[in-house]
């Protein structure tokens, strides 16, 4: 898990060395590294994708076999729609469904009928508990159906966000909305989720400043597992003001008048 965080970082160019030193103490990255679960590998793939977004399979095998992992990656599916990489986002369908089809097949598709089911119910029993949206609602008392529309909300304000800027060029601003969308719209979310937000980080400062050490906050959290009270809403304040400082472009500086055109 290290050597793959690592390579993360290592694909989206980072040198500076204290930037790998900031991120091991990630909480996030604790919990991924930890559990040994698969949070780390899908931020690999996401670097992955941006790396070598100006070709076609490579992204594309990278961002299908992502999405048959952790479903929770399909608005990357709308990055590549909105940047006009129609080809790979083909890649990425034909991969992911493929490799899925394959491990169906691997356990004689037993199970299948039921599995839809399986992860409403799993949604249902776990939302209210994580650090998702819907869990932050429910922890204000708010029903399950006030925590459902605000993740569509914000979701979807999040996939708009990532459309507009692609049309305006603004790819790397682009992606981070993309990514960001992917927790939104998650009714379940972990602190290792949280890893995800490594890679809009590493694109957008590849030099070490203090953004790279906010997420050393989470520590502060109850446990990896269930949110607790107050606490809950922690991840979602530490990934706004990230994600906050991410997309926020300083002011031009003004121009000063030359003595020629005095």
């Amino acid at each position: 898990m290290l050597a793959m965080l690592f390579l993360t970082l290592r694909l989206l160019g980072i040198r500076d060395a204290r930037c790998y030193a900031a991120s091991v103490l990630w909480m996030p990255v604790a919990s991924g590294v930890l559990l040994a679960n698969v949070s780390i590998p899908l931020a690999l793939a996401l670097a992955l994708m941006w790396r070598y977004r100006d070709r076609v399979r490579e992204p594309g095998v990278a961002l299908g076999l992502a999405v048959s992992a952790k479903l929770l990656l399909w608005p990357m599916l709308v990055w590549t729609l909105v940047t006009r990489r129609v080809a790979t986002t083909l890649w990425a369908l034909v991969v992911g469904a493929s490799v899925t089809f394959v491990a169906w097949a691997a356990i004689g598709f037993d199970g299948i009928g039921g599995y839809t089911d399986l992860l409403r119910r799993l949604s249902d029993i776990q939302s209210e508990n994580s650090y998702s949206i819907v869990g932050m609602a429910a922890t204000l008392g708010l029903p399950d159906a006030v925590g459902q529309a605000l993740t569509v909300l914000v979701g979807g304000g999040l996939l708009i966000a990532c459309v507009m800027l692609a049309r305006r060029g603004d790819e790397t601003r682009s992606f981070t909305c993309a990514v960001a969308a992917t927790l939104a719209l998650s009714p379940i979310v972990w602190l290792h989720y949280l890893v995800l937000l490594l890679v809009p980080l590493a694109i957008a400062r590849p030099r070490f400043s203090a953004i790279w050490l906010l997420p050393i906050l989470l520590w502060t959290s109850p446990r990896p597992g269930y949110a607790e009270g107050v606490l809950t809403f922690l991840p979602a304040l530490v990934a706004l003001i990230l994600l906050a400082l991410l997309l926020v472009r300083p002011a031009p500086k003004p121009r000063i008048a030359t003595a020629e055109a005095a």
